[in-house]
């Protein structure tokens, strides 16, 4: 799990990274490009994590899966209320960079906890 996990903080700040420094250099479509990219690893990594149901209660991790639910409920609703299309979005466009440097941190604060010694999670 440790090796996944790993792989999985490299793969998405590696792709952040790229994505950032091309969106700086090319004005072109590489930003949105660079949006979906990380947003689908993330959404894949953030499934894999409730579907393997690894340690994700009582976590930080919890609280982001909920707080990505609500906003998949949210754009959902767009379809039935075409009216806040726009306003989500417009707050998703801005939202989601956020949350995506906050997924990493999460996923490095998991890797810290699984490197500690058993006596120091006892505290």
């Amino acid at each position: 799990m440790k090796t996944i996990k790993l792989i999985d903080i490299y793969i998405q700040a590696i792709l952040i990274v790229i994505f950032v420094v091309l969106s700086l250099i090319k004005k072109t479509d590489t930003f949105l490009i660079g949006y979906f990219a990380v947003g689908i690893v993330q959404l894949i990594s953030a499934l894999v994590h409730i579907l393997l149901r690894w340690k994700v209660q009582n976590s930080p991790r919890y609280l982001y899966s909920y707080g990505i639910l609500l906003l998949i409920i949210i754009s959902c609703l767009c379809v039935i209320i075409p009216n806040i299309l726009f306003i989500v979005a417009y707050l998703l466009l801005f939202l989601a960079p956020i949350l995506a440097l906050i997924y990493v941190a999460i996923c490095m604060y998991e890797i810290k906890l699984m490197n500690q010694r058993p006596l120091a999670l006892l505290k």
